[in-house]
């Protein structure tokens, strides 16, 4: 019998076709040769023998080939006839289908009471749940994400849990956490086996952390809040010539907005009693997640040179000292985290800034102030402060340099009765009031966001 075989699989075994005057035992000089018909689109043909009266005895596949005739020499039989056909792809509303099920339809559905009638395909189990597990679809794959896609069309709904009250859920078994991906190997975010959340990255930075965001975060109404860790202790190498002096390093990492506390000291006591491009001490440091670089300070000085402080700033994670001049000292504040409150992007240098029209604790410089005559005095910041103006001055300018972030007011008044308040809301921009007095007032000013 004669099977033909598709790129995707075979189908049915012909008819039998006998021969009766065949040799008892099949041989090169005595066999039988076996001719069929093309089948129209197959790729090769399978022969089986299916009756054997003699030598050999046994039945099934006995060749595969692409010409439309073969010989069997009394060839060893392998697989059975085979009983299904799998040369053709299946289709339901179409005659054309590309994969081995397609269904394509049109349907109207049956409304907003989400019964599953009108669907293309509806699947129901009936059987409440138990550990048999009676699953309505079961899908086994061996590809990326299990086999399994969802195309909404374009729809933000490819996946809709209709029944109020019954919740949609995600599960996985043992330690495997459920994965959110984009373009098959684009993690977006995770959810971990202990229940952290974790974006942008595949494992968090230190344990136990329940959300773990790699990247800036904004909260509702703009706060920000930018940070990084502080870098653990680095290790101490001497290099050439060792000896017994001590030397002791510590690592700060740096971001856009400023640099970490001071990592732990890490510490050699073999080093060379005088540092050069010879004998020096190599320090290594693992990266902190976010940094954009790091500065080294030396803090611990046994020989030559005999300075603490900062020693070089680099992106990677070694640096060799070689008796290099120190400089700055360790910093004993934080400064890499900037916080925003009605802002998602407070200023380099803004520890926190609040957007009601000022920044908080970084406008320090005073407004300019010039008189008709003499010159004033001024005690204060863009925000508020208060000018002594000369004693035969009639008018004086006061320009706040600086622009605000947004609409903004200032209230100037005087210390005697012939200085009134002076309110103006202006645009978010430096500003000058001119004020007109008499006699010897000091004027005092404050300014806010509208």
């Amino acid at each position: 019998r004669i099977t033909a075989r598709s790129s995707v699989g075979e189908t049915l075994a012909s008819t039998a076709g006998i021969a009766t005057t065949g040799n008892a035992i099949l041989s090169l000089t005595n066999f039988n040769r076996i001719t069929w018909t093309a089948v129209f689109g197959a790729v090769d043909y399978r022969i089986y023998r299916t009756t054997a009266g003699g030598t050999p005895s046994t039945t099934g596949l006995i060749g595969t080939v692409t010409l439309l005739t073969f010989d069997d020499t009394g060839l060893v039989a392998t697989t059975a006839v085979p009983t299904i056909d799998s040369s053709g792809n299946f289709g339901i509303g179409t005659a054309t289908p590309n994969s081995l099920t397609q269904i394509i339809g049109t349907t109207d559905g049956e409304g907003p009471t989400f019964g599953g009638a009108g669907s293309i395909l509806h699947l129901r189990q009936n059987a409440p749940w138990t550990g048999r597990q009676p699953w309505a679809l079961f899908v086994d794959g061996y590809s990326w994400l299990g086999g399994f896609r969802i195309f909404g069309g374009g729809g933000p709904r490819a996946l809709l849990q209709t029944v109020v009250g019954s919740p949609l859920g995600f599960a996985t078994t043992g330690n495997d956490p459920i994965i959110f991906s984009q373009l098959e190997t684009q993690e977006r975010m995770r959810i971990a086996s202990d229940g952290n959340i974790i974006i942008g990255a595949t494992t968090p930075a230190m344990p136990a952390t329940r959300l773990h965001v790699v990247g800036t975060t904004r909260g509702v109404g703009g706060a920000q809040i930018l940070s990084l860790p502080t870098p653990g202790a680095p290790t101490v190498t001497p290099q050439g010539t060792t000896g017994t002096t001590t030397w002791g390093y510590r690592i700060t990492a740096r971001s856009s907005v400023g640099e970490t506390l001071a990592s732990t000291a890490g510490i050699a006591t073999t080093g060379n009693a005088i540092l050069s491009l010879t004998n020096f001490n190599r320090i290594t440091w693992t990266a902190v997640f976010g940094a954009v670089d790091y500065r080294i300070y030396r803090t611990t000085a046994g020989g030559t040179p005999s300075t603490t402080g900062l020693i070089g700033t680099v992106t990677l994670l070694t640096f060799d000292d070689t008796g290099l001049v120190a400089t700055t000292a360790v910093p004993t504040i934080d400064s890499s985290v900037n916080v925003g409150i009605g802002t998602m992007t407070p200023a380099v240098g803004n520890r926190l800034e609040v957007h009601d029209g000022h920044i908080v604790n970084t406008m320090t410089t005073p407004p300019g102030v010039t008189c008709n005559v003499g010159i004033p005095s001024i005690i204060g910041t863009d925000m508020g402060g208060a000018i002594t103006t000369p004693a035969t001055a009639t008018a004086c300018t006061i320009t706040f340099t600086i622009p605000w972030n947004e609409i903004y007011a200032c209230v100037v008044s005087g210390s005697t009765s012939t200085a009134a308040p002076f309110v103006s809301a202006l645009s978010a921009t430096a500003a000058t009031f001119t004020y007109v007095t008499t006699g010897t007032p000091i004027l005092y000013y404050f300014c806010s966001g509208r």
